[in-house]
C-alpha cells in the first residue's frame, strides 16, 4: 500500500480546510427519499427478539372436523390428528463499518475543523446499511441465495389466478409445504386499471377476504395499531390515488379518501415505496399494491444482535487505525400469509424462489 499523506485523504481535506460554514453539513449522499424499513419496520420497539440458531414459528392451520350432529345412543368416533406445522427460516447478517486514523482526528480539530469527520463517516456507513436493508426487504431472494433475508415479495406472491393462490406453485415457503398446507397461501388478484370497477374493486375484494380491518378510531391511526396496517405501492400508483383524492373523484366511491395529506384506503395508509422506482427493482408495468398486516409480517432480531456496535478498535497491523462495526442479525417472517394480499397487473418479480 502506498504511503498516504493528509493531503491524499479526501475526507480530511474537505472536512478541515475550505468551507467557512463550520459545523454545517448538507447530506445528499442517500439514494432514496424515504426508508420505510429502517424508519418503521426496524424500530427497536416494533421488532421481535428471539434466540437459537434459526427462527421458528408454530402455525395451527388445520382442524380435524370432529364436530357433528348426532342422534341417540350413537358410538363416539374420536380423532386427535395433527393441527400444527412449523415455519422455519435462518438468520441472516448485515454489517457496515467505518475507519479512521487517529492522526486524522488530531488534524481535524481546533480552528481548522469544519465538521466532525468521524461522525461523517459513521453517517455514511449507516446510510449504506439502510440502503441494503431497504433493497433486501422489497426483494425475493433466489433459492440459492443464503445471504439475503426473506423480503416481503418472498412471502406475498402474485398469481394470475384470483384467490388464495399466492405461492401455490412453490415447493415450500419458509419451510411450509404449500401443497400440504394451502391455508398458508396469500391472496392474489390481477387488475388492469386503477378505477372504481377494476383496481379499487379488486382491493375491496381483497380487503374482505383477508379481513384487513382498519384500526378503530382516528386517534389510533397514527399510533402503533394504525401503523400495523399499511398498503404499499409505486410512485405512479400513489400519484393516481392522490389525484383521485384531490379531485374528490366520486368514481372511486368512498373507499379511497385523504387524511392529513395522505391517501388512505378504508382508513389504512397508502405508502409510496421509493425503492420501487429503481431500475430493475420490480418488473416494469407490474404496479403492485401490497396490502400488509404487520401483526403477521415483521422482522425478528437475534437477541443482542440489534445494530450491535463493535469498536472503535485498533486494526491489526495498523496501530493508529481504528475500526468500528455495526452488525444486525435478523430475518423477516410472515406467520399468517392469508392476512396479506397483493393486487398487481403482473408479477412484480421476474421469478419467485421455489423454496
Amino acid at each position: 500500500m502506498p504511503t498516504l499523506q493528509a493531503s491524499d485523504i479526501d475526507d480530511m481535506v474537505v472536512a478541515t480546510l475550505r468551507d467557512p460554514r463550520r459545523g454545517k453539513l448538507s447530506q445528499i449522499a442517500q439514494e432514496l427519499q424515504e426508508y420505510e424499513v429502517m424508519s418503521k419496520w426496524l424500530k427497536k420497539d416494533r421488532v421481535v427478539f428471539d434466540t437459537g440458531y434459526g427462527i421458528t414459528e408454530t402455525l395451527m392451520d388445520k382442524t380435524q372436523g370432529n364436530a357433528s350432529h348426532i342422534g341417540f345412543y350413537e358410538d363416539d368416533n374420536t380423532n386427535a390428528g395433527d393441527h400444527l406445522t412449523q415455519l422455519q427460516v435462518d438468520w441472516v447478517h448485515a454489517t457496515t463499518h467505518w475507519v479512521y486514523d487517529v492522526k486524522e482526528v488530531m488534524m481535524n480539530t481546533g480552528a481548522e475543523k469544519i465538521v466532525d469527520m468521524v461522525n461523517v463517516r459513521e453517517a455514511g456507513a449507516m446510510i449504506d446499511i439502510a440502503d441494503i436493508l431497504e433493497a433486501a426487504a422489497w426483494s425475493a431472494p433466489a433459492t440459492t441465495d443464503v445471504l439475503s433475508p426473506n423480503g416481503l415479495p418472498y412471502y406475498i406472491r402474485w398469481d394470475d389466478t384470483e384467490g388464495f393462490n399466492g405461492g401455490i406453485d412453490a415447493t415450500s415457503v419458509a419451510g411450509v409445504v404449500t401443497a400440504d398446507h394451502p391455508n398458508y397461501n396469500n391472496y392474489s388478484q390481477t387488475y388492469v386499471n386503477l378505477t372504481k370497477d377494476d383496481g379499487i374493486r379488486d382491493m375491496r375484494r381483497a380487503h374482505y377476504f383477508i379481513n384487513f380491518k382498519s384500526p378503530v378510531g382516528r386517534a389510533q391511526f397514527r399510533g402503533n395499531i394504525g401503523q400495523n396496517y399499511r398498503i404499499y405501492c409505486t410512485t405512479e400508483t400513489i400519484l393516481l390515488f392522490e389525484e383521485y383524492v384531490g379531485a374528490q373523484n366520486d368514481n372511486l366511491g368512498t373507499d379511497v379518501k385523504g387524511y392529513e395529506g395522505m391517501p388512505v384506503f378504508r382508513g389504512n395508509p397508502i405508502i409510496r415505496v421509493p425503492y420501487f422506482d429503481k431500475s430493475g427493482a420490480i418488473v416494469s408495468g407490474s404496479e403492485p399494491i401490497y396490502m400488509i398486516n404487520h401483526n403477521v409480517f415483521y422482522p425478528v432480531i437475534l437477541k443482542n444482535g440489534y445494530m450491535r456496535r463493535t469498536g472503535p478498535h485498533r486494526k491489526g497491523g495498523q496501530h493508529d487505525v481504528r475500526e468500528t462495526f455495526i452488525d444486525l442479525s435478523y430475518n423477516f417472517i410472515c406467520c399468517n400469509r392469508r392476512a396479506c394480499a397483493i393486487v398487481a397487473k403482473a408479477a412484480p418479480v421476474s421469478s419467485y424462489p421455489a423454496t
